[in-house]
C-alpha cells in the first residue's frame, strides 16, 4: 500500500481525521483499490465506514461490486454508508446491485424500504 495512503488512514484515528479524510478524497482515482484493500484489512467499524464514504465519493463503476458486498454487513451504519455510496454512483449497475441486495432480504426486513428509496433516487436522477 502506498505509504501516503497508509499514513492518511492512520490519521483517520486521530484529531487530524478531517485533514486525512480530505486528503484521501484527493488521491488519484487509480489508487482507490488500495482504499478497498485497507477496508478489507480494517477492524475498526468507524474507520471502515469512513473508507466506504470516501470510496463512494469517487463514483467509480469499478467499485459497485465492493459496495454491494458491503451491503451484506450487519452493522447498520456501515450498511447505510454502502447504500449511500451506491446512490452517489448513480448508474444502472448500482440499481442492479441494490435489486440483488433487496432480493436477498427477508420479506419484512426494514432495509427493503431503504433500498426501494435508493433505487427511486437513482431512477429520478436518470430521468
Amino acid at each position: 500500500m502506498d505509504a501516503e495512503i497508509a499514513f492518511s488512514i492512520e490519521q483517520l484515528r486521530t484529531a487530524n481525521s478531517d485533514d486525512a479524510h480530505h486528503h484521501l478524497l484527493e488521491i488519484d482515482a487509480a489508487l482507490v483499490p488500495q482504499l478497498i484493500t485497507a477496508y478489507q484489512l480494517e477492524g475498526d467499524p468507524h474507520i471502515r465506514i469512513m473508507l466506504i464514504e470516501i470510496i463512494g465519493e469517487y463514483r467509480r463503476l469499478d467499485d459497485i461490486g465492493f459496495l454491494a458486498e458491503a451491503l451484506q454487513s450487519n452493522n447498520p451504519d456501515l450498511w447505510k454508508a454502502a447504500l449511500d455510496a451506491l446512490v452517489k454512483i448513480d448508474q444502472p449497475a448500482s440499481v442492479l446491485a441494490l435489486i440483488d441486495a433487496r432480493n436477498k432480504l427477508q420479506a419484512h426486513s426494514p432495509k427493503i424500504e431503504w433500498i426501494d428509496e435508493a433505487i427511486q433516487q437513482i431512477d429520478d436522477a436518470q430521468s
